[in-house]
């Protein structure tokens, strides 16, 4: 049975792609809700997205889309039931008849699965590589800016004294001048 694995259970996964797509057309700044995720409300948001960004195309995809929409939604709640069920632990629970099947399609041939696997360890071993470097470059720069506020901070205290202590210094001049003034007045 072929039914994708990102409609199955309402994830992060399935936020994260819905946010990819929504910024490719031009709405990126939103969230949706998890529980939202099983309803029809990230294909209005996509038609939403896709009709500010282009109102024609976006015409078209809604009219291209609407008669598949509540198959799509009653396939999903029936699949979403019976993933419940058996979650649940209902040993007796039955996949819903009524979806489409779709057959598994090999993409690659054998000498282009060994380049795909070498080139994908080759991407994750680069890329772990990558996120090492930058988190130790991140970790670098989180201790020099915490070192530079301390400094910063240090500083505005060592000018907070400076000034109060010219203002004293001042002060204590002025008291210095008025006293001197009244003992030659006497």
């Amino acid at each position: 049975m072929g039914v994708p694995v990102v409609a199955l259970v309402p994830d992060a996964f399935t936020e994260m792609r819905l946010t990819g797509v929504m910024k490719h057309y031009g709405v990126g700044e939103f969230i949706t809700p998890l529980e939202m995720l099983g309803t029809a409300i990230p294909s209005l948001l996509l038609d939403a997205a896709v009709q500010l960004n282009d109102p024609e195309l976006g015409a078209t995809f809604t009219e291209l889309q609407a008669p598949r929409r509540a198959e799509v939604l009653g396939a999903l709640a029936e699949w979403r039931q019976y993933v419940w069920e058996r979650i649940s632990g209902n040993d007796e629970a039955r996949e819903p008849q009524n979806l489409p099947k779709v057959h598994q399609v090999e993409a690659l041939n054998e000498p282009l699965r060994g380049v795909n696997r070498a080139a994908r360890r080759l991407l994750r071993r680069t890329s772990l590589e990558a996120g090492n470097e930058w988190a130790l470059s991140d970790r670098m720069h989180s201790w020099e800016d915490a070192r530079r506020r301390e400094i910063e901070e240090k500083d505005r205290e060592i000018a907070g004294l400076r000034e109060r202590a010219e203002a004293a210094e001042r002060k204590l001049a002025e008291y210095q001048g008025s006293l001197l003034k009244r003992i030659l007045r006497r």
